[in-house]
């Protein structure tokens, strides 16, 4: 901005060709070229918060799947032992 200002405030004593302006211009020039690749710069932004939620969720999961499998294996066991020991006896 400041060199714009200072651009036209030059061009009312100089010409556009005056070696103080085209300095002037050369600024103008580098100072676009670094932002268009600031602009054109990719951000990658990655989030490290720990989600609370998400922690409750899969602690809970964890559990049920333990309550499950100790369910199942509690359940086979007592089946298990329901069952004649005899090899002979037919179950229908």
């Amino acid at each position: 901005m400041q060199l714009r200002a200072e651009r036209a405030e030059l061009l009312t004593r100089y010409q556009p060709t005056s070696e103080r302006i085209k300095q002037i211009d050369a600024k103008l020039a580098s100072e676009e070229k670094i932002l268009d690749n600031e602009d054109n710069l990719e951000v990658n932004e990655q989030l490290t918060d720990v989600n609370p939620v998400w922690i409750t969720l899969q602690t809970d999961l964890k559990q049920a799947s333990t309550a499950a499998s100790s369910e199942k294996r509690r359940a086979r066991s007592s089946t298990n032992r329901s069952m004649p020991r005899n090899s002979n006896c037919r179950c229908w």
